[in-house]
């Protein structure tokens, strides 16, 4: 129960509902004063039956109509994909209909000339239409038939054309209507390179009227996509490094749709010849090399085959460390087919695990294996898998030992257990190193539903971070007590947990310890506060206890919004996503409705390094001025970038400095477009004491081109190497 800040001894009794601003939360003489100046105050009973009131009003628990309309919608666009595929191809069927007579009468005409080359020993009736041709207009009449025909056919195909870039005029702006009023937040991860270990990040993905998507991390434009063949679903990405760094260099048609060659660049370098050519009609034809969907600085593996009218076609395969780990076959209907080695989702230098088994028209079915190798090792071995049906409809079944989302070679986590016409069920162990840890069970329906005691283990569970959470599920929702332990030097102990609700199973209340997802021995730091109908709110300390330290110590936090589903408010203190013993960074500022704003600082070992200001309009990005660091800023690598935003987008002037020496820097466009251009100097991206190495050359919108220099020292020794790129 809350008390009143004005009569502390009072409890909270009554919520005042004015249209004026006041402290909100009312006592029973604070009720009073506000009765004698006529403003509003409702009991809270009263207050929270007149809020359910409002909640029935608008309906906003009631799914059934969204699921029926999600439901309907699908219908229309399943409709609609079968209607459009068949007047694809009653279309092309008819169109090849008339070409073929015309070639079959014109192939007619060459026979019989080929045919009767003597006239002699021509046929009575060969002869009169060989006179016919000669004397007659027999010829004369089928070009300007053949003609009639083409220009019928030049009038259907404008007409066709026009009429499409209508629709998907049309369609575009109707869908950028709708999702300008979206933003989507995206997780994703960083490589931090002193630390060698992943950070976990966010970033907004924002359509906009201007038909734009724009990815924004930190009030920082990353990238801004135009989106120019409607037709065409926008370039997705897999992870933030392939939104700061992969782009494609080509050609568009009149149309918009992209035709010739198409070649990829990573940090503004062409990718070891990846691309291949469009047709005309926007459709990939022939070779191809490809970026397997998870590219990034670790993970660089390639897939190679052809493409026939947009899809792939017979033998594939995959290419990693210049050696092929992968292959497979697709069929004519561009699905996959037969004998399969593909790469995992997550296949990364340090978790090279690939899956091998067998598809039947693009299903997998029967046995498939998991097998894993070690970074430096040439084979690999079985560490996994499990069987599909035969049905061909991609069901698991039977006993499976699988790979946990994040696996590494660090981790050596193991999921085993069984399916049920493809869900699991009964009893699931977790094992590390081949010890269980962890697991509980499945529902015996099938459903695939957690039920009773569970130990589950946090993400990227390795020997620094062995993390485990402990408690009840409840068709398939945590309930209750869940406890969070953490296991070093032998010690088993709890440092967090909280409550979850016993009705509304899987909504988090109460006070909470929280652990932050860098959490480890080097980097032990908790966010303590409440939470109230799943929502964070009041109050939240953000606490840190060094390695050789007993104690945690308040080192930030701030406010959220007790009304307001939970947002940031006020001022804040916060932690860098890196943070670590050597790595002490944060930022101080003030937010709004869970916005950033005006100006924010950035400090180290609380001194300030950098900072700058948020725009005052709520929309979270970057202008004016600003001191930024890099990712990795700590003890040994101190790099800060100065120069100016535009609306989130860097501008201008941009400066590299390692502390107080200027190593580098160059220039962006003034447009706002964030592409450098001209000459630059650049810190390699594992700059510090030890690796004081740059690259020096200059870009053309965005891209390197002519001679670059890579030198300085690495652990004392001179580097010096010239790299030469294509204008």
């Amino acid at each position: 129960m809350s008390y009143c800040i004005d009569h502390p001894q009072q409890k909270i009794s009554a919520i005042c509902v004015s249209s004026h601003k006041c402290q909100r939360k009312l006592c029973d003489q604070c009720m009073s004063n506000h009765l004698m100046t006529q403003q509003k105050p409702l009991p809270i009973n009263i207050f929270l039956d007149k809020l359910q009131e409002k909640v029935n009003q608008y309906k906003l628990k009631e799914n059934q109509q969204k699921q029926q309309f999600r439901v309907a919608f699908k219908c229309v666009l399943d409709s609609t994909e079968q209607m459009i595929i068949k007047l694809y191809k009653q279309l092309d069927e008819s169109i090849e209909k008339i070409f073929s007579k015309m070639e079959e009468q014109d192939q007619s005409y060459i026979n019989l000339l080929d045919n009767n080359s003597n006239p002699t020993d021509s046929s009575i009736n060969d002869l009169e239409q060989l006179v016919q041709i000669l004397e007659g207009n027999t010829l004369e009449d089928w070009n300007n038939q053949k003609n009639y025909y083409m220009l019928q056919l030049e009038t259907s195909k404008n007409w066709l054309e026009q009429e499409m870039k209508n629709f998907s005029k049309n369609f575009n702006f109707e869908m950028s209507e709708i999702l300008s009023n979206f933003k989507y937040i995206e997780k994703s991860f960083l490589w931090n390179y002193s630390k060698e270990r992943f950070i976990n990040t966010e970033y907004q993905k924002i359509f906009t009227k201007q038909k734009e998507i724009q990815y924004i991390r930190e009030g920082s434009i990353l990238r801004s996509d135009i989106i120019i063949d409607s037709s065409q679903k926008p370039q997705m990405f897999s992870n933030l490094e392939q939104i700061q760094y992969l782009n494609w260099i080509g050609a568009y048609g009149k149309y918009n749709q992209k035709v010739g060659k198409w070649l990829a660049t990573w940090k503004g370098e062409p990718i070891n010849k990846v691309g291949g050519q469009y047709s005309d009609y926007g459709r990939k034809l022939g070779k191809w090399k490809e970026l397997i969907n998870n590219y990034w600085s670790k993970a660089q593996a390639y897939e190679i085959g052809e493409y026939e009218n947009g899809q792939r076609r017979g033998a594939w395969k995959c290419i990693y460390g210049d050696k092929e780990i992968g292959q497979g076959d697709y069929n004519s209907q561009g699905r996959k087919e037969g004998k399969w080695i593909e790469l995992t989702d997550g296949f990364w230098d340090q978790s090279q695990a690939i899956f091998q088994g067998e598809y039947r028209d693009g299903k997998k079915v029967g046995q498939w294996d998991i097998k894993l190798r070690s970074e430096g090792q040439e084979e690999f071995e079985l560490i996994g898998g499990g069987s599909y049906n035969e049905s061909g409809d991609e069901v698991k079944i039977g006993k499976w030992i699988e790979l946990p989302d994040g696996f590494n070679n660090e981790q050596e986590v193991t999921l085993i257990g069984e399916y049920e016409k493809g869900n699991k069920f009964g009893r699931w162990d977790i094992l590390y190193k081949g010890d269980q840890i962890g697991g509980g069970s499945y529902d015996e329906g099938g459903q695939g539903i957690k039920i009773g005691e569970w130990i589950e283990l946090n993400d990227g569970y390795d020997n620094w971070k062995q993390i485990s959470y402990s408690g009840q599920y409840k068709n398939g929702k945590k309930v209750g007590r869940w406890d969070t332990y953490w296991n070093w030097d032998g010690e088993n102990k709890q440092i967090g947990g909280g409550l979850y609700d016993e009705e509304r199973v899987g909504i988090k209340i109460g006070r909470w310890v929280e652990l932050s997802q860098g959490f480890r021995n080097n980097s032990q730091v908790t966010y303590n506060g409440e939470y109230k109908n799943g929502n964070k709110i009041g109050r939240w300390d953000i606490m840190w206890k060094q390695e050789d330290e007993n104690e945690f110590k308040l080192i930030g936090g701030g406010l959220y919004d007790e009304v307001e589903d939970g947002t940031k408010i006020g001022n804040w203190t916060e932690l860098s996503e890196g943070f670590w013993a050597e790595s002490q960074v944060a930022y101080v500022g003030e937010y709004k409705k869970g916005i950033k704003i005006g100006r924010w600082d950035i400090l180290y070992h609380g001194k300030q390094i950098g900072g700058g200001l948020f725009d005052e309009e709520g929309n979270g990005l970057k202008i004016g001025k600003w001191v930024d660091i890099s990712e990795g800023y700590q003890y040994a690598s101190n790099i800060i970038y100065i120069g100016e935003y535009k609306n989130g987008k860097k501008v201008g002037r941009w400066d590299v400095f390692d502390e107080d020496e200027q190593i580098g820097g160059g220039s962006y466009d003034e447009k706002g477009e964030g592409m450098k251009f001209g000459k630059w100097i650049e810190p390699w991206e594992k700059f510090d004491w030890y690796n004081s190495i740059v690259y020096n050359g200059e870009y053309l919108n965005g891209k390197k081109v002519g001679l670059w220099v890579q030198q300085g020292k690495s652990n004392g020794e001179e580097i010096y190497k010239e790299i030469r790129y294509d204008n």
